[in-house]
């Protein structure tokens, strides 16, 4: 297992409750809070939703990490979802995981006006 290392500063009763648990289970404060993050990155892993965007305008792929709001992926109208795909993957690797390691969940989404504005057209 590659291992790098992070300095953190916790709070005193955080710190306080993790050597407990590691005194509890004869290990050492890091092993305990690398168990705890690997437990909780199974329990919530990590995934990425490929948007099917339909408008009046015609049809666009977007994608965005877990329920982002904030897409790192917005294709042109007429891109196929190959060309999608393509963006999710290479995020994936820029981000340092392995396909295999990220759900990717497929959505169909209908826009409206409004939704493709931000109720810009409504504040008037």
């Amino acid at each position: 297992m590659e291992a790098s290392t992070l300095s953190i500063r916790l709070p005193t009763r955080l710190r306080a409750w993790l050597l407990v648990r590691a005194e509890a289970n004869r290990s050492s404060l890091n092993s305990e809070i690398v168990e705890i993050l690997e437990k909780l990155k199974k329990d919530a892993p990590n995934y990425i939703v490929l948007r099917r965007c339909t408008t009046r305008m015609g049809v666009f792929y977007a994608a965005a990490w877990n329920e982002s709001t904030d897409d790192f992926y917005s294709g042109e109208y007429g891109q196929d979802e190959e060309s999608a795909f393509t963006a999710v993957n290479a995020e994936i690797t820029k981000r340092g995981f392995k396909l295999r390691d990220i759900l990717i969940s497929h959505r169909d989404e209908t826009l409206t006006l409004e939704r493709l504005t931000d109720g810009a057209d409504n504040a008037r």
